[in-house]
């Protein structure tokens, strides 16, 4: 098994940036190329332009230490195993530190999710730091 972490300090408060995650469809704002988001309690589904469907278990959503894990359970065949834990700790009364953490097998997989992540983390930055939640 393979771990990557990707994180940023965003210039926002923990609250607004944790509703970016506290609601499991929040991701349709800001993660690249989604397209629409589907959750029906357990069970959140990600459609991704040009990668198809991703189906996602959401294992935890604690508002009380601001953290989310979720396991990829379908959609993509070249993960034998994923899961996912955000965090978002406040720095300041004006800024958080959010951090990405993916434990991926196989372990050749880990360089294209650490891309993805780190992707994903920027442009939570930008969309945080230019947008209200």
């Amino acid at each position: 098994m393979a771990a990557v972490r990707s994180h940023a300090c965003i210039r926002r408060p923990a609250a607004d940036v944790w509703a970016a995650f506290a609601d499991p469809t929040a991701i349709r704002w800001w993660f690249p190329g989604v397209q629409n988001v589907e959750f029906d309690g357990t069970t959140r589904t990600v459609t991704i332009e040009g990668r198809g469907t991703l189906v996602e278990e959401v294992l935890s959503c604690d508002d009380a230490i601001r953290r989310f894990r979720y396991r990829i359970v379908g959609g993509n065949p070249s993960l034998t195993s994923h899961v996912g834990v955000v965090d978002v700790i406040a720095i300041d009364d004006d800024s958080s530190l959010v951090v990405h953490t993916n434990d991926v097998t196989p372990d050749v997989a880990a360089e294209r999710i650490a891309m993805v992540i780190e992707n994903a983390v920027a442009a939570l930055r930008e969309f945080m730091e230019r947008e209200t939640v």
